[in-house]
């Protein structure tokens, strides 16, 4: 017989609350009400204003990361929160309150801005799910949608960025009639009339006839980059009823976000046929050092002009401008000011010159970059089998090239683990496609044997506090540092059974295999007896005793207990162990062999009870427990 047994692993984490210097903190906590069933899997992104935008703060797994009621999700701190995403593809779905404090303030519930429901309900009580609905929250974010949640006061920021004192439209082409000049500035005039000549109009934008790809752009006032939330364009309608709004029907028409450098970093395509008065489309609070709203037809056939009544771009503005250098001047930032200073106009030159762009160079163009700062742990994993090298692996995506440091403390997060017994090891790698970070793996060797006695292990579980800090490489100043508590709770209950089936001549039995390793701890075979506990092949008769010993074969795990042990032949079931006892002491006996860190198993095989044709075959199958090495604890 061969026994095999798997040690299952069930991996927790929670954050380490960590208020560092900056302005803004988030802390997402997992409901305590029983009711709503709060437990689940949950999704967080922050977007801090970085060029990535919405970027992961819990750790990666297939729906998100699984968190029990009350458990903490995290709390961290950022010197700005622009707006932050939460989702889950699970049935399971996640309840709780997201808050934000700013400048140490009382926190404060986060609001609904994008695909939850009600649009501006504060986040107290929020329900994550991948279903349709969620009982008894406040806020909903459902069907595996990514939500997005702003602060409240952010809510009340959010205008109409084209209509600010500073912004500057162009436009590919400018046509004029007996109309007047359809400069660009027309569609940002706060005039809506889509009528060209009539009663109230002449405030259409229009490029000239013959264009293949016109397009028309507003630069958003100088000295900010902006989070744009929707941009609502008002199409050219003589007849003012909605019919005659075909100017942007005849081919793809693309709403870009762009940086400075005339970059895309967001677009959004109008439905291609559909003849509407008004597109409003939806951005979700995109950031990502936006200056520019770029409109352009990319393939009209035949080429046919771009007229736009009126053009509305929603969001606010960032407080940190891109063209003030910061107060105390980075250390390891490029010196040289870059050769080409980006114009923001299209790369393709226009036919015909734009009678209104903007003649001087923006001056908001960014002077320097500072490289990537970003710390965040992107995945947990572990491996507690009996040759394992690494018992924890943490990965981590942190600033290219930046110098760290990494510390193992108790759960604390201020307390030295016992001596010994943990010993942690790093690295960094390239990430692919990512050319501004790299993946910092912790790798953390834990001796087994010593867990037990060590101030690692509380309540059945190993918990430990990771820390990393990144550092200036000149003065040696941390300058970010991210303090996570990991919890590993080991599941000592052990299933086996028999992968070859045990055959069954007449009138004996014979083992197929005389001993196999379970889960690289437990060995199970039949055996001489519980004094010799050696393993053999001898072939059992009817009426004869099986003996089976099972063992572990590290002092690191000992057995704690058999639960359970019992034959199986076909739709019958002979229950040697059950709940730990005999089932039945007559024919039956079991005892713990210390000598052997074992258990032996006794039992005669009724001769009425199994058929013993030569076709036929059985299965052994049942669950131990261990326990680490000096431990009380299963």
């Amino acid at each position: 017989m061969r026994f095999t047994s798997p040690l299952l692993l069930f991996l927790g984490m929670s954050s380490q609350v960590h208020h560092a210097t900056s302005t803004t903190c988030l802390r997402v906590v997992t409901s305590t009400v029983p009711e709503i069933n709060p437990a689940g899997f949950l999704n967080v992104f922050v977007n801090s204003g970085g060029e990535n935008g919405f970027e992961r703060a819990t750790p990666i797994g297939q729906y998100g990361f699984y968190y029990n009621t009350g458990e903490d999700v995290l709390e961290q701190c950022y010197d700005e929160i622009i707006g932050v995403q939460v989702q889950n593809g699970h049935p399971n779905g996640w309840a709780g309150s997201i808050e934000t404090s700013v400048h140490g303030s009382t926190y404060s519930p986060m609001v609904c801005q994008d695909n939850c429901t009600p649009i501006g309900g504060a986040t107290t009580s929020i329900g994550v799910d991948g279903d349709s609905d969620y009982f008894g929250v406040q806020v909903k974010c459902l069907n595996g949608e990514a939500c997005t949640l702003v602060l409240e006061s952010t809510q009340s920021q959010i205008i109409n960025l084209a209509r600010q004192e500073g912004a500057v439209a162009s436009q590919s082409t400018t046509y004029e009639d007996h109309g007047g000049v359809a400069a660009a500035s027309r569609a940002i005039d706060g005039n809506t009339n889509g009528d060209y000549y009539g009663d109230g109009g002449l405030s259409v934008s229009h490029t000239l006839p013959g264009e293949t790809s016109p397009w028309w752009m507003v630069d958003l006032a100088p000295g900010y980059s902006y989070a744009i939330t929707s941009v609502k364009i008002h199409n050219r309608d003589n007849d003012g009823t909605g019919d005659g709004a075909n100017a942007l029907t005849n081919s793809v028409v693309e709403v870009q976000l762009q940086d400075a450098s005339g970059n895309i970093l967001a677009s959004r395509p109008l439905p291609v046929g559909e003849v509407k008065a008004v597109y409003d489309l939806n951005f979700g609070s995109f950031v990502g050092q936006v200056r520019s709203v770029k409109i352009q037809k990319l393939d009209a056939s035949p080429p046919t002009p771009l007229m736009l009544a009126e053009v509305e771009v929603y969001g606010w503005a960032l407080t940190q401008s891109p063209t003030e250098a910061p107060t105390d001047t980075p250390t390891d930032s490029p010196t040289d000011t870059p050769t080409d200073t980006p114009t923001d106009s299209p790369t393709d030159t226009p036919t015909d010159t734009p009678t209104d762009s903007p003649t001087d160079t923006p001056t908001d163009s960014p002077t320097n970059t500072i490289k990537s700062w970003d710390l965040e742990l992107t995945s947990v994993s572990s491996n507690f089998t009996k040759d394992s090298g690494d018992e924890i692996a943490l990965n981590y995506k942190i600033g290219k090239d930046r110098d760290y440091e990494v510390f193992m403390l108790n759960e604390d997060c201020s307390t030295s683990i016992t001596e010994g017994v943990v010993t942690p090891t790093s690295s960094t790698s390239d990430i692919e496609g990512d050319t501004s970070n790299s993946n910092l793996l912790v790798s953390v060797d834990i001796v087994k044997s010593s867990i037990a006695s060590s101030n690692i292990w509380v309540d059945g579980k190993v918990k430990l506090c990771a820390k990393v800090h990144l550092k200036s490489s000149e003065s040696g100043s941390v300058m970010k540092k991210l303090d996570r508590v990991i919890e590993v709770a080991l599941d000592f209950e052990n299933n086996f059974q028999t992968i070859e089936d045990a055959n069954f001549a007449q009138i004996t039995l014979g083992s197929n295999e005389t001993t196999s390793t379970v889960d690289d701890y437990i060995e199970a075979c039949t055996c001489n007896n519980k004094e010799e506990f050696i393993c053999n092949t001898n072939v059992l008769g009817v009426n004869d005793f099986l003996n089976v010993c099972i063992r572990s074969l590290d002092d690191e795990m000992q057995i704690n207990y058999l639960d359970s042990l019992q034959m199986t032949q076909d739709e019958k079931t002979l229950s040697i162990v059950s709940n730990q006892g005999l089932v039945d002491g007559s024919i039956s006996s079991k005892s713990k062999v210390a000598t052997q860190n074992g258990v032996h198993v006794a039992s005669v095989i009724p001769a009425s009870f199994f058929s013993y044709d030569s076709s036929t075959t059985a299965t052994v199958s049942g669950v131990v427990f261990l326990k680490l090495s000096g431990s009380r604890r299963r």
